[in-house]
């Protein structure tokens, strides 16, 4: 049969080497009438389900029903194994006692979520999908984005084809025939309960069978090798005095052509092999469309973080985090050299610090990369500005390319200003700062002089969140510097504003020096005759606490503003960070109450502060976009930071019950202080409350994929979250400080809001601003 015989006439494939020209296609195909089948990506493409019109998958509601089904299950028996068949009283506890269900509760509930939609998968899907593409495009799981649909009554496979052309398609087809899938076919067949008691019949058989099978194992393998010892690749090099270089492993002859077609190259690292690369090699592919469009996908992926999308290094990951400049790409002297030279430097790396990428990517996409990279040197002519020599400035293009096709570079006006009132938004942000903080400093002055312990702990609490929301912009700024994150190029400049609150932060905590009295059991007088504190006073008192907290602040600020002045010791920040922070949470919120320890503190005060440092790092994201100083953040950036903001919400819940349930079940009373403090009735309904806020609300609102991508949904969680997080550390200063008196809400809570709102702003706005560059693109990654 020959393979022709097995195409369908009525569906095709089209495959495209860039996400963006897929999802334009599906929606032209949409639009047109055609029935998108399915498409197949390495990577998960935002908009894709909206532009196919898939419906929402009925799984998240199964997992729903039975993650229900699992809790009632293991609350009911444990209630009536607990409370009415077998009743025992466990160190006073009561019979029902929720605390003590929590873990079987939380076993259960996931187990039978997980087995459910297990079972509802095959349920919906019947087994196995309808429709199957089986001769996909090779690169589909790397460098290829296929959509498969069918082909609209009166349309002929040509139309098809031009149309895929027009929108950048590499390649379109008919697809092959599944000769697997027909109609009589068994396993076309919708499943059935009997069906799936039979398929489980093989594997049982297997496991009765094992016992019998290994009754005397050990006897029948003690002596028994098979040669496994051996390996074929050691084998090779045994000698061989009848072979010509007395071995077995022989040598290629001469001439040999690999699998793939192409001769090794003979040449090695160096300037004079480049220089001779230069002389001897020549560029095989010629200036196509598509050889352009593959240089440009596998440049921007490759090449546009070290020397820029336009080659000038205007918009240099490494350049902007001031690290060495690499080499300008469209400069004269880059101009001057051989394709061969610009090859081989691409092959083995550059005469400064660049990197060899031979290894990397593939010899045909470095030439395509080459002619890539003359294109830009033709439509650029240079100029100097700034840190980097060029920039673009369309002169004079190609005559050979259309300037309105995708790999054309895009001039820039640099003396048009993009935001013309950006002047105006600072302003009005700069004032209501200042009247917030103004306002909050007034209502603290009023609290210390009418009730100087809430006002003192408000300090305290505000110094903190501070504290939190610098660290955690540069924490998060650390992190992707030490990885290379390329996802959040478009929002690092609120991540670089953050840490200027450390400076004011600092300055607040020492000011503690004069309160530390009200708060802080081992700084009265009264402290050395207190036993339990008489031997801590060596690590707590005033000179020593307050020197780490200015030592403290100093390695954080230096170190914070060579990362975000230079790019530079973001891993050892991350090492030190670690150290620092987990000994200021326990010097400046556990020493509230000296008697009482955990050991877990330290992580549950860590996933506090990046969870506080994602909600403000998403909503100084969100605001920027609307107002047009980042326009570049897209609904991916919502997605991801929407992603992290749902995942460490549920770190911090996960910490929060590990630390409770286990000072819960030892019941001793040094661990058991606070949390009986915060159980009292007077405290009890603010107790929850924090677990709502911090877990509970963020969890319902982000559960959805589609929840992450709006805007409104994730300003309404940031705050939610940012309300949490602030009354969590109210919940562990104030009840030991208060020593279990009633709740109150007064100015000092008021103005210690008001203050951290607006010193907020005022410390970052002026920095943002500095690092903000209208005319300065930021690359889309």
């Amino acid at each position: 049969m020959r393979s022709t015989d097995l195409m369908v006439p009525t569906r095709f494939r089209a495959s495209f080497a860039e996400p963006g020209l897929l999802l334009e296609a599906v929606k032209r195909l949409k639009l047109d009438g055609y029935r998108v089948l399915d498409t197949y990506t390495p990577f998960p493409v935002h908009g894709m389900d909206e532009a196919i019109g898939l419906k929402p998958s009925r799984l998240p509601r199964a997992c729903l029903a039975f993650a229900i089904l699992g809790l009632a299950i293991a609350l009911g028996l444990q209630i009536w194994t607990s409370a009415y068949d077998y009743p025992l009283i466990v160190g006073g506890k009561p019979l029902v006692s929720l605390p003590a269900f929590v873990p079987v509760a939380f076993e259960l509930t996931v187990l039978v979520a997980g087995l459910g939609v297990v079972a509802s998968l095959f349920v919906v899907s019947g087994m196995r999908p309808k429709f199957k593409v089986p001769d996909l495009h090779p690169g589909v799981n790397d460098d290829r984005f296929v959509v498969a649909a069918e082909i609209r009554a009166g349309a002929s496979f040509a139309v098809v084809q031009a149309m895929m052309a027009d929108l950048g398609a590499v390649e379109t087809d008919l697809l092959v025939d599944d000769q697997m899938q027909k109609d009589s076919s068994l396993l076309d067949r919708e499943a059935t309960p009997l069906a799936l008691i039979l398929a489980f019949i093989p594997a049982v058989l297997v496991l009765a069978a094992l016992p019998l099978l290994n009754r005397d194992y050990l006897r029948r393998n003690a002596a028994w090798d098979g040669g496994m010892m051996v390996p074929v690749a050691y084998q090779s090099f045994d000698p061989a005095p009848f072979l010509p270089n007395g071995q077995v492993l022989q040598s290629p002859p001469n001439g040999t052509v690999p699998r793939s077609g192409l001769v090794p190259l003979s040449y090695g690292p160096g300037k004079a092999e480049a220089e001779r690369a230069g002389r001897e090699l020549v560029n095989p592919f010629l200036p196509t469309q598509e050889n352009f469009s593959r240089g440009k996908l596998v440049y921007e992926r490759s090449c546009a973080a070290c020397h820029g999308r336009d080659g000038d290094n205007n918009s240099s990951v490494i350049v902007a985090r001031g690290l060495l400049a690499p080499a300008i790409l469209v400069s004269p002297v880059v101009k001057a050299m051989p394709d061969g030279h610009l090859f081989h430097v691409a092959t083995f790396g550059g005469p400064q610090k660049m990197k060899g990428l031979g290894d990397i990517i593939s010899r045909e996409d470095r030439w395509k990369v080459v002619l890539y990279i003359r294109e830009l040197q033709k439509a650029t002519t240079p100029e100097v500005r700034g840190r980097s020599s060029f920039c673009a400035r369309p002169e004079h293009r190609s005559e050979a390319m259309n300037p309105n096709q995708v790999f054309t570079v895009p001039s820039r006006d640099l003396t048009k200003p993009q935001f013309p009132t950006l002047a105006e938004i600072g302003e009005k942000f700069r004032l209501a700062a200042v009247t917030l903080a103004v306002l909050g400093f007034l209502m603290i002055v009023v609290g210390l002089a009418t009730n100087p312990v809430h006002a003192w702990a408000n300090v305290l609490i505000t110094a903190f969140n501070l504290t939190c929301v610098g660290l955690g912009g540069l924490f998060l700024l650390a992190i992707q510097s030490t990885t290379g994150a390329r996802w959040s190029d478009p929002i690092l400049k609120a991540h670089r504003a953050m840490p200027a609150l450390l400076p004011i932060a600092g300055l607040m905590m020492l000011s503690l020096w004069f309160g530390a009295g009200y708060i802080y059991p081992w700084a009265r007088p009264e402290a050395h005759a207190d036993h339990l504190l008489h031997g801590r006073l060596v690590w707590l008192n005033r000179p020593f606490f307050f020197g780490r907290v200015l030592i403290f602040f100093a390695i954080w600020i230096l170190m914070g503003r060579r990362i975000v002045q230079h790019g530079k010791g973001a891993a050892v920040f991350i090492l030190v960070f670690g150290i620092t922070f987990a000994v200021a949470n326990f010097d400046w919120i556990m020493s509230v109450e000296p008697g009482w320890y955990s050991t877990i503190f330290a992580i549950y005060g860590f996933s506090g502060m990046f969870l506080q440092g994602i909600a403000i790092v998403t909503i100084s994201a969100i605001v920027l976009r609307r107002v047009g100083l980042l326009p570049e953040i897209s609904k991916a950036q919502n997605h991801d930071l929407g992603k992290l903001l749902f995942a460490f919400s549920c770190f911090w819940a996960y910490i929060w019950l590990s630390q409770f349930l286990l000072i819960w079940y030892a019941n001793i009373p040094e661990e058991t202080a606070p949390i009986r403090l915060m159980l009292d009735g007077k405290w009890t309904p603010f107790f929850y409350l924090n677990l709502v806020l911090n877990f509970g609300l963020p969890f319902v609102l982000l559960l959805q994929r589609k929840a992450k991508t709006s805007e409104t949904v994730l300003m309404v969680a940031c705050f939610i979250v940012l309300a949490g997080h602030w009354l969590d550390l109210y919940l562990m200063v104030l009840p030991p400080v208060l020593k279990g008196a009633a709740p109150t809400f007064g100015l000092s809570e008021a103005g210690g809001i008001l203050m951290q709102f607006g010193l907020g702003h005022m410390a970052c706005w002026p920095v943002f601003m500095k690092d903000v560059n209208p005319a300065q693109e930021v690359p889309q990654r």
